[in-house]
């Protein structure tokens, strides 16, 4: 405090009359808390108490030497001239500014004046009160709202001021941002409109907490004005602000974070639920993390510390020291290291892997986290599918059909040998298509061979050009739909590569890969050359008679039911001739077959020069030929027919010393729209040539329905097809008639007569044995009747103790032929020794 060279509170005691008001007034000024003036109307301080000389540190003496101008600082002047004068005026004023101290320094006051009239002098008595503290207070108090504001505005997290009544007074932008909703909009809500809480924390909850100025904290999902929503993370603090209770509550959105969490959750599960091995390790080999596989491999527990699982647990020595020493420096240098490795089981057992080993280059200590697989059925599989290589190539090399793969683009990827021989491209380009050895050529190498081909280009339309065999144009490979299946194949004739032609039958198969897409196409195909060859010989013999290398009865047949297809739709009228030669047998007979076989050869060669173009000679079998003219009249057909006939007749045949003259007879039907079938013209035909024979050979006979001749010779023919079908159902009955002696009487002796079925009857030999024996059939029904008759005797001797002992004897009736056969004797005399017949109780009456 200044030395003190006046008193404060001087001049009033001069004024005070009394000396004990004086010490009452001074007590009253020294006591205030402020400061105390009193101002003259010169402006110069008259007064002031003890606490205004030691704040602005001013001597009594100087300080009455100063104006309120003088401590008042400059820049509050003219506020300081406008509170004078109204205190002046009015008689009061106030005035917050700061007072300069002697020593330079600036202290806020709140100044008061107030006009005082003592009768002798106008007089403005003021105090003023030091607001230091109170600035700093509201200083602090400005900053914190800034701070407050800057937190609030800025904050990354949405931030909702609430009063504690639960409205929603202000909202930040992060709030805004996260609810896509501008601050007015958001203001008009609740919170609970814009935060649900999780299920176990209901709305009350928060509510409660507001009303009540808990903290809170939980998780919830909060709502976007499009009705989306977002998971929050939230907490709530109370407040308190210019004497207000408030809740502040802050929201995160975690949706991101939690996604990610939900994704390391999966992965986590991934990992240690895959079979692969899955650890972290540092550099010296000791695991930081390992998954469930790793633990159950060498048999941890998962209270076993994870620092003491280390890799040498996994692997053998020597592998173990590869990883520590090379493995891990290469991934430290190079961020990854891939390779086979090994593992050894609990059992001892070798394992081998595949290892991936990745360098965490920004960590400090360095960590590794590596993945080990095992792969021993990938290589089982691996093998497998070596050796199916190896076998397929095999088989590819030595089956004999062509196989050629092309891409989608049509160049050609790979040729078998077969294929490179029957296209006749055997050039050091297409030799490289052939099978790749996999265990000399490596998978790489394979493949820059294949790029090279590639490159190279060989479309297949210059290897495999084909052609239609019937018109011989140019056939397009699309005509074969490449990239689909096509399991019809077809045949084509190939052009190979020096322009020789073989005839190849080709297949197109589709390639795909494991999608279904189409990648390529392979051709199939194989020479057929010389199968179609021997299909065409097959086929001719097939349809030609080996003898004559006529036409034989099989498809001279189908010209004659398209003969008459061609009759019966009206295109015209057809003569069909069958011709029988005459004494063709002498010369069999006398000379033997090889005479008559060339005779057979000469006479067609003579009977083919007399054919009209377009008209067909086939030999229908033996000595029998057939004459098919098409569209032909009577008169025609006769002129052709005896031109023949009449050739035949003339023709000499040579064999050795002897000269043999043949005749032949003809029967002729002709072919209209009325005709039958082709059964029914052969037959009429034959029984037209039998009518010839009958009346006198080397003649035509035309077939007429009703001939008398052909008449009798069909109902013939019809005994001797019912003759067949009987011999065939055994629809023969055996009859005993007895003989009887004219001197003795009736004995003990038949004779066996055989009857026919036909329906409920049955006919007498005399109506079908003259037919029998005309078409060479009796020696057939002989054997017949021969073996009925022994079954029968065997069949009564078993039911009949006296056996045959009545009978005398039995009397058989045998063609002249049938006894001339030696092998009719030898089966009678099997059936005579297997019956236990007396031979002696047989006889046999033998046809003249």
């Amino acid at each position: 405090m200044p030395e003190q060279d006046q008193r404060p509170g001087e001049w009033i005691g001069s004024h005070f009359s009394r000396t004990g008001e004086y010490r009452l007034t001074q007590a009253l000024i020294e006591s205030l808390p402020g400061i105390f003036y009193i101002i003259g109307e010169n402006g110069h301080f008259l007064d002031f108490n003890s606490r205004f000389l030691e704040l602005t540190g001013y001597f009594s003496s100087e300080m009455k030497a100063k104006t309120a101008y003088d401590l008042i600082d400059h820049s509050y002047h003219s506020a300081l001239e406008r509170s004078l004068d109204k205190a002046w005026r009015t008689g009061e004023a106030v005035l917050q500014a700061p007072l300069r101290t002697k020593s330079g320094q600036l202290i806020p006051f709140f100044l008061t004046g107030r006009r005082v009239d003592t009768g002798e002098d106008t007089l403005l008595v003021g105090m003023g009160v030091d607001l230091t503290n109170e600035m700093d207070a509201v200083r602090a108090l400005e900053e914190a709202e800034h701070r407050y504001l800057g937190i609030f505005q800025n904050s990354s997290e949405g931030l909702y001021l609430l009063t504690r009544s639960g409205t929603l007074v202000d909202v930040n932008p992060a709030a805004c941002s996260l609810h896509r909703e501008r601050r007015e909009k958001l203001l008009e809500k609740t919170i609970g409109d814009l935060i649900l809480p999780e299920q176990n924390r209901p709305v009350e909850l928060i509510a409660r907490a507001i009303s009540m100025g808990r903290k809170l904290s939980g998780n919830g999902t909060g709502i976007r004005s499009d009705g989306s929503a977002f998971e929050g993370e939230l907490s709530g603090v109370p407040l308190q602000m210019a004497g207000q209770g408030f809740y502040l509550v802050s929201v995160r959105d975690v949706t991101a974070r939690m996604e990610v969490e939900r994704q390391m959750e999966r992965l986590r599960y991934v990992v240690d639920n895959t079979r692969d091995i899955i650890g972290i390790t540092d550099g010296d080999g000791k695991h930081i993390f390992l998954n469930r596989a790793g633990r159950d491999f060498i048999g941890a527990t998962a209270e076993r510390p994870l620092e003491s699982i280390k890799i040498s647990e996994f692997h053998d020595p020597a592998v173990a020291q590869f990883i520590l020493e090379e493995a891990l420096p290469a991934a430290r240098s190079n961020g990854v290291w891939k390779g086979r490795t090994s593992l050894k089981n609990r059992k001892g057992e070798i394992i081998p892997c595949s290892q991936i080993i990745i360098a965490h280059r920004e960590s400090n200590p360095q960590v590794y986290s590596t993945i080990i697989r095992d792969i021993s059925e990938r290589e089982r599989i691996t093998e497998e599918l070596q050796a199916a290589r190896e076998w397929m190539g095999i088989t590819l090399n030595s089956i004999s059909e062509g196989v050629i793969s092309v891409d989608r683009a049509g160049e050609i990827e790979y040729m078998n040998p077969a294929a490179r021989k029957l296209t006749g491209w055997q050039s050091d380009r297409v030799q490289k298509l052939a099978p790749l050895e996999p265990v000399t050529v490596p998978l790489e190498d394979q493949e820059a061979i294949r790029r090279t081909i590639r490159q190279e280009g060989l479309p297949i339309q210059k290897v495999l050009r084909l052609k239609d065999e019937e018109s011989g144009e140019p056939l397009a490979l699309d005509s074969l739909n490449p990239g689909v299946d096509n399991s019809r194949r077809q045949e084509a004739i190939l052009i190979r590569k020096d322009e020789s032609e073989v005839i190849v039958e080709i297949a197109t198969s589709r390639m795909e890969n494991r999608q279904g897409d189409w990648i390529g196409t392979t051709y199939i195909f194989r020479n057929i050359t010389q199968h179609r060859e021997i299909a065409r010989i097959l086929a001719h013999q097939a349809n030609h008679d080996p003898l004559t290398e006529l036409i034989n009865r099989n498809r001279f047949k189908v010209f004659l039911d398209d003969a008459i297809q061609s009759a019966r739709a009206g295109k015209g009228i057809h003569a069909f001739a069958y011709v029988d030669l005459d004494q063709f047998k002498v010369v069999n007979d006398t000379s033997g077959h090889s005479a008559g076989d060339q005779l057979l050869r000469q006479l067609s060669q003579v009977m083919r020069k007399l054919m009209p173009p377009g008209d067909v000679l086939a030999r229908l079998g033996g000595d029998e030929f057939g004459i098919l003219l098409h569209d032909s009249s009577l008169e025609a057909a006769m002129d052709t027919l005896n031109a023949i006939k009449d050739a035949v007749q003339e023709f000499r045949f040579v064999w050795e010393d002897k000269i043999f003259t043949v005749g032949c007879s003809i029967g002729v039907v002709f072919i209209d729209e009325f005709a039958e079938n082709d059964t029914q013209i052969l037959r009429d035909a034959d029984t037209a040539c039998y009518a010839a024979k009958e009346l006198g050979r080397q003649r035509i006979h035309i077939f007429h329905p009703d001939d008398e001749a052909l008449t009798r010779r069909r109902a013939e023919m019809e005994w001797v097809n019912q003759v067949q079908e009987s011999l065939e159902s055994g629809d023969f009955e055996l009859y005993c008639q007895p003989i009887a002696d004219l001197q003795n009487g009736p004995g003990h002796q038949c004779e066996i007569l055989v009857r026919m079925k036909s329906g409920n009857n049955l006919v007498a030999p005399g109506m079908f044995v003259p037919a029998v024996e005309r078409f060479g059939l009796m020696a057939r029904l002989d054997r017949f009747i021969v073996k009925r008759f022994f079954d029968t005797v065997k069949d009564f001797v078993r039911s009949n103790s006296d056996g045959l002992q009545e009978f005398n004897f039995f009397t058989l009736n045998l063609s002249g032929a049938t006894v001339g056969d030696e092998d009719f004797r030898d089966f009678l005399l099997q059936q005579i020794k297997e019956s236990d017949i007396d031979p002696d109780k047989l006889c046999f009456e033998i046809t003249e």
